[in-house]
């Protein structure tokens, strides 16, 4: 799998494992691709997944602008 692509564009990610052992071999592979900017993650270790896998990966990536608006926190305009 080429993660170089990826960088920059990738805003959270979630992995489903069925063993935490395998976690922390993608924690290892992640953190060889993703050195400056990691985007935020969650992982989950699960009793089973669709064909037996033992890894799955949720990722959201965002692709060109993004133009929030104005974003309000406590009725105050940041």
């Amino acid at each position: 799998m080429d993660l170089k692509h990826m960088q920059g564009i990738l805003s959270s990610w979630n992995t489903f494992v069925c063993d935490m052992y395998v976690l922390n071999i993608w924690i290892r592979i992640y953190s060889d691709y993703f050195i400056e900017r990691q985007p935020a993650r969650a992982a989950f270790q699960v009793g089973a997944l669709p064909k037996n896998g033992c890894v799955e990966i949720e990722v959201i990536a965002l692709v060109g602008a993004v133009d929030v608006g104005s974003v309000f926190v406590n009725n105050t305009r940041l």
